[in-house]
């Protein structure tokens, strides 16, 4: 695919792939290769795409943008769970822009609009003993079709960002978008190690105050309010009196 990118490492080379399983299994194949830092994998099909927790990830033919990104940042361990924050404020405001909807991050991994979901992150990162080899940054869209297109049990729970715009959007101007977004943040990331908390704490207010569940392996671990985030990625949580930090699991926040 030939795109106008104003990137120096993000995309400068882009597989595009017809159909594939996933495309975070061929950017790992791909980095195992030896292929560069930046080098992405574009699909117009998933048939076995997945979130965390090897959850399944709707992604039927041309609807969307399924794409994995090579990564190989030269950070300390303890900051590789941090990309995925980074990515989600470059995808959501690149959504923003091409679409004149809110986008809102619900932690650590989601994209949300009116409270529906319309796009996922799959951070995945491989160590060599214990040294980090490389991420492989996927990332799930659902760009176009209706909701009757959604499976029965994914209905009034996962939306298209053509649907929340009320209007036809390019798909390529989103990739671009969003492409260079994230060369920005990642850039930025790499030479402070650091978040812009600001803005990611603006696209998650939506949480504050809201009571949440954390699951590991589908057995609640936490509860409690949810009020704030941590510069280390970390949700801070009023559970049983006290403040406690947040640091992994899967968050099911309750009907308001």
């Amino acid at each position: 695919m030939k795109l106008n990118l104003n990137t120096g490492i993000i995309g400068h080379k882009i597989f595009c792939i017809y159909s594939t399983s996933s495309t975070n299994n061929i950017a790992r194949n791909l980095a195992e290769e030896g292929q560069l830092e930046g080098t992405a994998v574009l699909a117009e099909e998933q048939t076995g795409g997945r979130g965390r927790n090897q959850k399944s990830w709707f992604s039927p033919q041309g609807s969307g943008i399924y794409l994995s990104i090579i990564l190989k940042p030269v950070i300390p361990q303890e900051k590789v769970g941090l990309i995925t924050l980074i990515a989600g404020l470059a995808i959501a405001e690149a959504m923003e822009k091409v679409s004149d909807v809110r986008v809102d991050i619900k932690w650590p991994n989601d994209l949300i609009i009116n409270g529906r979901k319309v796009g996922g992150i799959l951070t995945e990162a491989f160590f060599d003993s214990e040294n980090l080899k490389y991420i492989i940054l996927g990332i799930g869209i659902n760009v176009t079709g209706s909701d009757t297109e959604f499976p029965l049990e994914l209905r009034g729970k996962a939306t298209t960002l053509e649907i929340e715009a009320g209007k036809q959007l390019d798909k390529k101007t989103l990739l671009i978008q969003l492409l260079e977004n994230l060369e920005d943040e990642y850039r930025n990331f790499c030479l402070s190690y650091s978040l812009d908390l600001k803005k990611i704490k603006e696209k998650m207010a939506f949480m504050w105050g809201r009571e949440g569940l954390f699951f590991e392996h589908d057995k609640v671990v936490h509860k409690g309010t949810i009020i704030d985030l941590n510069g280390d990625g970390s949700l801070i949580l009023q559970s049983n009196g006290k403040t406690i930090s947040i640091y992994h699991g899967e968050l099911s926040l309750q009907i308001q």
